[in-house]
This record gives C-alpha cells, sequence and structure tokens, in this order.
C-alpha cells in the first residue's frame, strides 16, 4: 500500500518574515547608524586641529623672517652710507686770517702769524738803549737763537743798564710773540686761543742788567674791552710746560718751588724761584698789560717804564 501524502511543512526564513510584517503593514525599521554618512573631520578630530595649527605657525614665521630680513637691509644700507660718508673730503676748508704773515712753526702755533706788520713798544719811558737783532739767522747761517740772542747782549754798550730789543726775523720783520717763542722752543707756553681772544700778538721786550747779566720782562697787551680775569686762564698755563726755562736769556737751573701767589705793587701775581741765585720768573697784569719776567728786578723797572705807579713818569 502507499502511505500517504506527509503534511507540507513551511521554513521562516528572514526574507519570509520581513515579507509577512509587510503584507501585515508594519514598518521595517532600519539598524541604528548604519545609514547615515561618516564626514573624515568627524572620523580623525586630531589630525584637523593639527593641521590648523601648522597653519598659524607657518604664518608667523613669514612674518618674523620678513621683519628680520628689513632690519640686515636698514643696517647694510645705514653702514654703506656711513662708509661713503666716511670716505668723501669735506668741502669746508679753513681759510687763514687775512693779515696773518707766515706762520710761526711749533705745535699749536701753526695757525697763528710769526710776524707783526709793526712793532709799537708798550714803554711809556725811553730805555737807556733800543735795537733790533734777528733771532732767525738767514739762509746758509747755522747759528742757533742763543747765540744770536747773546751776540745781541754783547752789542749792548757796557754804560746801559736798560735796553729795549725787538727781535726780528731772517728778512728783518719784527716777531709775534707766538713767532718768538716758537723760535726759542717755547711754542707750548700760552695756548694759542689766548692770542685769538684776549691777547694782541706784538710785544715789547725789556732787558734789565744786574750783577753783571741781564734779566729780561716780556711785556704784552691786553685786547680792547678784554678784563683780566678772561686772559688768565691761558697765560697760567706756562706753569705747567716744560719749556719755560727757554724764556731765559740764561739758564736758570732747575725750579726749586711751585708757583706761588704774590704781591706787587697791589697787583696779584704768580711766582716761581729756580736754581740759580737771584732767578725768580713771575707773571702778573698790570692794568692792560701783561708782565713776564725772569727776575723781580726786571719786573719792578718794567713798571717803572710802563708807567704803572703814581708819580713813576
Amino acid at each position: 500500500a502507499v502511505p500517504p501524502p506527509t503534511a507540507e511543512v513551511s521554513v521562516r526564513t528572514l526574507a519570509s518574515d520581513l515579507a509577512a510584517i509587510r503584507a501585515s503593514g508594519g514598518a521595517v525599521l532600519s539598524p541604528a547608524g548604519t545609514s547615515q554618512p561618516v564626514s573624515h573631520a568627524e572620523a580623525h578630530p586630531i589630525t584637523g586641529a593639527n593641521s590648523h595649527l601648522l597653519s598659524s605657525l607657518l604664518g608667523w614665521l613669514a612674518v618674523l623672517l620678513a621683519l628680520i630680513a628689513v632690519a640686515a637691509g636698514a643696517y647694510i644700507g645705514y653702514s654703506y652710507l656711513t662708509a661713503q660718508e666716511a670716505a668723501t673730503p669735506s668741502s669746508q676748508t679753513t681759510t687763514p686770517p687775512p693779515s696773518a704773515s707766515p706762520p710761526a712753526g711749533g705745535t699749536g702755533l701753526a695757525s697763528l702769524p710769526k710776524t707783526v706788520p709793526q712793532h709799537t713798544s708798550l714803554l711809556s719811558r725811553r730805555p737807556d738803549h733800543t735795537g733790533t737783532f734777528p733771532l732767525e739767522a738767514p739762509a746758509g747761517t747755522l747759528k742757533t737763537h742763543i747765540q744770536l740772542i747773546r751776540e745781541a747782549l754783547e752789542r749792548i754798550p757796557a754804560s746801559a743798564r736798560t735796553a729795549e730789543l725787538t727781535p726780528t726775523d731772517a728778512a728783518g720783520a719784527p716777531l709775534s710773540f707766538p713767532g718768538f717763542a716758537s723760535l726759542v722752543g717755547a711754542s707750548d707756553l700760552i695756548p694759542p686761543d689766548a692770542y685769538r681772544t684776549t691777547l694782541r700778538e706784538d710785544f715789547t721786550m725789556l732787558l734789565v742788567r744786574g750783577q753783571g747779566v741781564f734779566s729780561v720782562a716780556y711785556i704784552l697787551e691786553l685786547q680792547p674791552d678784554t678784563a683780566w680775569l678772561y686772559a688768565e686762564p691761558g697765560v697760567r698755563n706756562l706753569e705747567a710746560v716744560s719749556s719755560l726755562p727757554n724764556i731765559f736769556l740764561q739758564n736758570p737751573g732747575p725750579r726749586l718751588s711751585p708757583f706761588t701767589d704774590d704781591t706787587v705793587a697791589e697787583q696779584n701775581v704768580r711766582t716761581a724761584t729756580f736754581t740759580n741765585a737771584s732767578t725768580t720768573l713771575t707773571y702778573g697784569f698790570f692794568k692792560n698789560r701783561l708782565v713776564i719776567s725772569t727776575s723781580r728786578q726786571a719786573l719792578d723797572q718794567s713798571l717803572l717804564f710802563l708807567c704803572f705807579e703814581l708819580g713813576s713818569c
């Protein structure tokens, strides 16, 4: 006999279940989070922040490099202009005074005249002897200024106690005091500015005989409307120079004492003593005259011939 057919068996699958749900009017839900796209920035948040920071750093670095380049360019330009200015000679020229004769040699006196157009004696009384002598030897003559001074002293008459001698250059022009100081080796005695502002360059040389030798007083005149207080600082320079003995007619020897204050004819003076007997250097201002003397006797005689004291003339 043939067995009866077996009962039909239906198999449920996911597809059949979904079809049954749709047939009954139900909704099919999609799995959460599987249908929304994910952006690259959200997937890699750290990588995006680093890119922004790197861009900022590169921008600031570019600004810093630009500033450095500008500063370097400015420095190079300034250095170049400075070097060019230093290498370019100045267009300004120094014009010597129109009245200046050939300049006196020696340190600091190059711009001062060696001679004066005309010598005018500052003495109010005539001494026993007057004359001129060359302090600058003519070309081809091998004589020092010491020899020329000695020859001039020998020509003074034995009977003369006082003499006014005017030193000249080789051509016979009267020397200025800066020119005289330069030729005897005392060019640094008084600073050049003193002559330009307070002292006249012409001078009088008064010699006084005493105990067989001559001492000397150099007399200069202040410029018009110049008080001695303005001239004194420049003249005081002579106290510090080593060339001071060169203005003596004989060697005074080493200095025994520094300059000290003294009073002569009720005027303030400065005095220093030297080794040789009766040798002093005294200088001071008497009215509008500066007197530099190599002995007290020469100072007294110069004041007498200047008629400084009342009744002396």
